[in-house]
């Protein structure tokens, strides 16, 4: 409860405090405070793994898939401020409570807050000349980031700050020195974008002298018309504040409320004091009075190591779900790249279920947790499939989640890039469908059969519905081609080759469903839509290539070049004519044919791994990770090491799976070699090191690799256990000697879903040469034939 000196001020606050009187809120939860169990992965966490280069993770404290991650940001413009935070920058503007991990989107870092002494500055300063304003110099020996926590010593005033988290609230404690004056400034302008002028309209208002409430509304390419809320609360009174309005170039003391797109205060407290400062700040895309619901309900207190014990343990229990076993930096990289694949999709909804939707209205969730931050080009691969062992019934929440946006779109599709109610189709194909489907097919849908399907019908025959979106990618995607022609024709649609290659996986996916549906016709229609990547394949080169509206290939042919000569366009989206190649999931051995049979096939991928250096000026910055031209920087690539199952060279899968997670997953800032991409970089590792990776997505059928650390133990929702056990593991014995399940020899490179979540053992023996296990594999499966369809 409120201390008493915070129920005089406001009826408002009364009215709340008998509420929550009832209330079992998400912070006091006996089980969130209960002791962390031992073997949980929260004392190997490196929160600053990815935090350099460009992985665009961040340090900030949060809780598995939370609505907020109150942190510090860096910067607001700039390729590294995706995340707010760098690890390179030497200086932090200030706290603020939102922030995407790993991606290339540059959005969020709403209602920031700095704590300063000394004379109040409005300005944000310098990098240089942090003087110049409010921001602070900061040192990496006097900063922390465990899970749920974080904590910096700003440099320039001496000041503590720390941070933790519920679903909803971000909670801050500010100890400053006993001698200086003490104030919060809240940036309501500051705004995480690549350009200026984002905010469109604000509003905040001083409620009482501990309760400040406001919102605003912000317009970039990533997200237009994005509505966020907020409510503030002090542990002690504001003594005074100062709100500046930007476009008036006016500052108004003491007046309780105020509208403007550039709204900054200056809130003032008694000095001389040595207690720490606290506040909390929840947030809602709803409303004013949700976010302080959200605030009153998840934290009805001021006890801040509650709080953060709390979010401790939330990890605890996620991370726990795989118990793993191996030398420290092993675990050290495992367990920070799991925690990396459960930060989004995050919590968008208020505590009374209410949230905003794609349409702009306000919509309440029944009888499921909506979600967003759908990166699905990136997390339909890996990140996904990974859910679906892992986090079951969260899985079903984020499909009921996206049927929801699929219901509410103005174009009546499944979500492609969508946060906060808002979609920008900033990468290709449609991934949610396969998301979809593959959760569907495993039990993990309850919804109406019918709502599933019509949704993915729709999703995949929308004639060109995101053409007029963006001045960016003006005919990106031109579906009204590809239903006509059975491709992308490449002088009408910008990176039409992966733009098929993509969408016939995508449709292929939808004959699953609907032939466990029996919609035969349906299934039949999707069956051949699948195999439109043979449209743009080019038999005299053995490539996928540009194709034109009239049936022949662009010319000139560069398979290397990641765009065009006039490098104003490309064939392909951050990839190349090589990288592409291996892009058919759900029929590599059609593929195989194509190249011309399995020798054939491994020899280009044997040259895929050693090419030299492109130094024919084509690169792009969102290509690396090289080893030859195989770019793991990048998710096209990500399954290709696992395609020499299919023919009878396993060896070399279990080669590359090592050579990759050495040179790229180092225990350091730098420790991703691209965007971490919300969880699906993390996703390929934690896969991978147990042994196993969807290269098809949607199918229930995981290949064999090789296996990272000594062993794992995966705790399934459904109460089993699957364990995975290595024998002779080391960093020279990297070679399957032979395998066995359930104590049953296993020769075949795959293992189903079914097998997994059925519990069991899954042993392997390890030596230092390669060795003939599983060359004579049975053919890998299109999906697993076990999958029990219930809905």
């Amino acid at each position: 409860m409120f201390k008493k000196r915070n129920m005089k001020y406001a009826v408002l606050g009364a009215a709340f405090a008998l509420f929550i009187v009832g209330c079992s809120t998400a912070a006091t939860r006996s089980g969130d405070l209960q002791a962390s169990p031992a073997g949980n992965g929260v004392d190997n966490l490196n929160l600053f793994i990815g935090t350099g280069y460009n992985g665009h993770t961040f340090p900030s404290a949060t809780v598995p898939f939370g609505a907020v991650a109150p942190g510090p940001d860096c910067s607001i413009r700039g390729w590294h401020a995706a995340s707010g935070y760098h690890y390179d920058k030497p200086t932090i503007l200030g706290f603020s409570q939102t922030h995407l991990s790993g991606t290339g989107l540059i959005e969020w870092g709403d209602f920031m807050l700095m704590p300063t002494t000394g004379k109040i500055q409005f300005q944000a300063g310098q990098e240089k000349k942090p003087e110049t304003g409010y921001r602070s110099r900061f040192s990496h020996e006097d900063e922390t980031a465990t899970a749920g926590y974080y904590q910096v010593r700003l440099l320039d005033y001496d000041i503590n700050v720390e941070l933790t988290a519920t679903e909803r609230v971000a909670m801050h404690r500010y100890t400053f020195p006993k001698d200086k004056n003490r104030q919060v400034i809240m940036d309501i302008e500051h705004h995480i974008a690549g350009s200026g002028d984002s905010v469109r309209h604000a509003y905040v208002r001083v409620v009482d002298p501990y309760t400040v409430t406001g919102y605003r509304i912000t317009d970039t390419w990533w997200a237009s018309s994005r509505f966020m809320h907020f409510a503030l609360k002090f542990s002690e009174p504001i003594a005074e504040y100062v709100i500046r309005d930007g476009v008036r170039n006016l500052e108004y003391p003491n007046i309780p409320e105020r509208a403007s797109s550039k709204l900054k205060i200056a809130f003032k407290f008694s000095s001389g004091s040595s207690k720490p400062l606290l506040a909390k700040i929840s947030v809602s895309g709803v409303s004013m009075r949700n976010a302080l619901e959200n605030l009153e309900t998840e934290v009805p207190h001021w006890d801040f190591e509650k709080v953060k014990q709390a979010a401790k343990n939330k990890w605890a229990r996620e991370l726990g779900k795989i118990v793993a076993d191996g030398p420290e930096k092993d675990l050290e990289v495992f367990y920070s790249a799991l925690y990396h694949t459960m930060i989004h999709p995050d919590i968008h909804q208020d505590v009374n279920g209410q949230y905003r939707g794609i349409d702009k209205e306000i919509h309440k969730a029944s009888g499921f947790t909506n979600y967003t931050v759908f990166s699905l080009w990136d997390t339909f691969r890996a990140a996904h499939p990974l859910y679906t062992i892992i986090q079951q019934k969260r899985t079903g929440d984020l499909i009921k989640s996206m049927l929801a946006h699929q219901s509410q779109s103005a174009f009546n599709m499944l979500p492609t890039w969508s946060m906060h109610h808002n979609e920008n189709f900033c990468m290709i194909g449609y991934h949610g469908v396969p998301v979809v489907v593959d959760a569907w097919m495993k039990g993990l849908v309850d919804a109406p059969r019918g709502q599933v399907l019509q949704a993915l019908l729709e999703t995949t025959t929308q004639p060109g519905a995101p053409l007029m979106k963006f001045k960016h990618y003006p005919q990106w995607y031109g579906q009204q081609h590809y239903m006509k022609l059975g491709y992308f024709p490449d002088e009408l649609t910008r990176a039409g080759t992966s733009l098929t290659l993509e969408h016939a996986y995508d449709d292929w996916t939808v004959s699953l469903i609907a032939e466990s549906m029996g919609k035969k016709k349906v299934a039949a229609d999707y069956q051949a839509r699948g195999q439109n990547y043979r449209n743009v394949w080019d038999g005299q080169t053995k490539f996928f290539r540009g194709k034109l509206s009239d049936g022949s290939f662009y010319k000139p042919f560069l398979p290397r070049a990641y765009h065009r000569e006039d490098h104003k366009d490309r064939e392909f989206t951050e990839g190349n004519a090589w990288q592409y190649l291996f892009f058919v999931p759900h029929d590599v051995y059609g593929l195989i044919e194509l190249v011309g049979g399995k020798e054939k096939f491994a020899k280009r991928l044997d040259t895929l791994f050693t090419l030299p250096p492109n130094d024919d000026g084509t690169a792009v910055g969102d290509v690396s990770g090289l080893i030859g031209d195989y770019a793991h920087g990048n998710e096209p690539c990500h399954h290709v090491a696992y395609l020499y199952n299919y023919v009878g060279q396993p060896w070399k899968t279990q080669e590359k799976i090592h050579q990759i997670a050495k040179e790229f997953y180092p225990a350091e800032p730098a420790g991703y070699i691209g965007n971490e991409d919300a969880g699906q970089m993390s996703a390929w590792y934690v896969m991978s090191a147990m042994g196993f990776y969807p290269v098809n997505p949607c199918g229930g059928i995981y290949l064999i690799g090789s296996p990272l650390l000594e062993s794992f133990t995966i705790n399934l929702e459904n109460g089993k256990q699957f364990k995975i056990k290595t024998h002779g593991l080391s960093k020279d014995n990297i070679y399957i000697q032979s395998v066995r399940l359930n104590g049953q020899p296993m020769d075949n490179v795959w293992i189903t879903h079914k097998a997994i979540m059925s519990g069991g053992t899954l042993e392997f023996e390890m030596g230092p040469e390669p060795s003939k296990w599983g060359v004579d594999s049975e053919p890998v499966p299109l999906a697993d034939g076990g999958w029990d369809a219930v809905n």
